[in-house]
C-alpha cells in the first residue's frame, strides 16, 4: 500500500479538504482516452483536486492518436500548462512523457487516427489493457473520463470499466459552463480571477463551473470471470457468462468438505454416498459431452447415462475415487458391500433422496429443476438420468 504523501503544502491540504496527517489510502490513477484537447486533462485533474475529500493524482495516463500525443505534449509539457496550474494550486501534477500511450499497429507505427474497424480495435485493447492492468493492483484507484476523443474511445472506457473496475474505482464525466466548454483560453478555474476573451465578450473565470459528474456502474468483475486481455475476446466470453447467469445458477462442490453450494449460499448436505453419487453425474456431464463446439449445454442431454452403465464393476471403480476423498476410511467397505457394482434399487433410491433434499432446500422450482438428476427418457431398466445445469457453470475440488 502507497502511504506516501502526494506533494502538498500543509496548506493546501487543508484547503483540499486532506488531514495533513493522514497516509494516502490509494495510489490514485487517472485515465483518459482524448484526441487533441488539453483542457480536458487539466479539467480532469481540476474537478478531482475540487471534489471533497480533494483526489490529486499520483499517475496520469492519456490514452491518444500520435497526433493527439504530439500536440497535447506541446500544450501540457512544453508550453507549461500543467506547471501553471500546480504552482497556482499548490500542488504537483505531473504529467511524464510515458503518460501518452498511442497504439500501435503490428509494425510498431504509432495509430494517428481512428478510422477504420481495425483500428478501432487496436484503440479498445489499448484501453482494455491500461485499466486491466491498473485496476489488478489492489493499493490503485482507477478513475476514468468519458470525455475527449472520438465517440468510440469513450465508449470503451466506460465498458473496460464496467467489466473491470472494483468497487472503490470511478468512472466521471465533466461538466463545463457553456461559455468556457470551447474556450482555448481556459484549462482550469484558477485562485484568482483571470479575464479571457471570447469572441466579442470577455469572461471572468470566477464564472466559470467545472462540475465532477461520478457515473454509475454496473459492475461485471466479480461476477463474471474476465480474465481476458482482447477487448473483443473479453465481450464475447462476458456475454456467454452473462447469457448462461442470469438463468444458471453455479454448483461448487468441495468433496474433502463434504460441502455443495448452488449460487455460492444455498448449500445442500448429502450422504457420502448421495455425494458420491451426485458427483458421478456431475462428472458424466463434463466430461461426456458428446458435441463440445457447443456454446451452451440448454436442453441437450446426451451426456445422460443409463442406470445400467452405472451399476457395474467397473462403474463402481471409478466411483470409489470419488468417495477415496469424501470418505477415505471407508472406501474398503464400500467396495466390500458393493462387489460387482451398486445396485438398481441403490442408485435409484439415492436419486430419489437427492432429489427431495435439493427442493427442500433450495425451495425454488426452477432452480432445483436446473440441480436434480433428471429422467431424460423413462424405459424400465434403462432410464437415462442427468443433470441440466450448464457445465461451465459445474466447479468440482479437488479435480478428480
Amino acid at each position: 500500500m502507497n502511504n506516501t504523501k502526494t506533494p502538498l503544502t500543509v496548506t493546501a491540504r487543508n484547503k483540499a479538504g486532506l488531514d495533513a496527517n493522514q497516509p494516502k489510502i490509494y495510489n490514485e490513477i487517472l485515465i483518459l482516452a482524448l484526441g487533441t484537447t488539453p483542457q480536458l486533462v487539466t479539467e480532469a485533474i481540476y474537478a478531482l483536486y475540487k471534489s471533497r475529500p480533494a483526489v490529486i493524482c499520483d499517475e496520469i495516463f492519456i490514452i491518444t492518436t500520435s497526433v493527439g500525443k504530439n500536440m497535447l505534449k506541446k500544450s501540457l509539457i512544453n508550453e507549461n500548462i500543467l506547471a501553471v496550474m500546480s504552482k497556482d494550486l499548490g500542488v504537483k501534477f505531473t504529467v511524464k512523457n510515458n503518460s501518452f500511450i498511442a497504439p500501435k499497429y503490428d509494425n510498431g507505427v504509432e495509430l494517428d487516427d481512428i478510422k477504420t474497424s481495425s483500428d478501432n480495435q487496436i484503440m479498445a485493447n489499448s484501453i482494455i489493457s491500461l485499466i486491466k492492468e491498473k485496476t489488478a493492483v489492489a493499493s490503485n484507484r482507477v478513475h476514468a473520463f468519458l470525455s475527449g476523443g472520438r465517440k468510440t474511445m469513450s465508449f470503451y472506457i466506460g465498458l473496460a470499466m464496467e467489466l473491470y473496475s472494483r468497487s472503490w474505482d470511478k468512472t466521471y464525466h465533466i461538466l463545463v459552463s457553456e461559455q468556457f466548454e470551447s474556450n482555448k483560453g481556459f484549462f482550469y478555474k484558477p485562485t484568482k480571477n483571470k479575464k479571457i476573451i471570447s469572441g466579442e465578450n470577455t469572461l471572468n473565470t470566477d464564472d466559470a463551473e467545472i462540475m465532477l459528474i461520478d457515473l454509475p456502474m454496473i459492475r461485471l468483475r466479480d461476477k463474471i470471470k474476465m480474465d481476458i486481455g482482447d477487448f473483443k475476446a473479453a465481450l464475447e466470453y462476458g456475454q456467454k457468462e452473462i447469457d448462461t447467469s442470469i438463468a444458471q445458477p453455479s454448483l461448487k462442490i468441495n468433496l474433502r468438505d463434504r460441502q455443495i453450494f448452488i449460487n455460492n449460499y444455498i448449500s445442500i448436505e448429502f450422504t457420502p454416498i448421495q455425494l458420491m453419487v451426485y458427483t458421478t453425474y456431475l462428472k458424466l456431464k463434463l466430461n461426456n459431452c458428446k458435441y463440445p463446439q457447443r456454446e451452451y449445454c440448454k436442453d441437450c442431454n446426451e451426456c445422460f447415462s443409463s442406470l445400467l452403465d452405472l451399476t457395474t464393476k467397473p462403474a463402481l471403480e471409478e466411483m470409489a475415487k470419488i468417495y477415496k476423498i469424501i470418505s477415505p476410511t471407508k472406501v474398503d467397505i464400500l467396495l466390500q458391500n458393493y462387489k460387482e457394482g451398486i445396485s438398481m434399487e441403490v442408485m435409484r433410491q439415492s436419486i430419489s433422496k437427492i432429489k427431495k433434499i435439493i427442493h427442500e432446500t433450495v425451495k425454488d422450482e426452477t432452480l432445483a429443476s436446473l440441480c436434480i438428476i433428471s429422467t431424460a427418457n423413462k424405459n424400465y431398466g434403462n432410464t437415462r438420468h442427468g443433470i441440466k445445469i450448464e457445465k461451465r457453470k459445474i466447479s468440482i475440488s479437488p479435480d478428480i
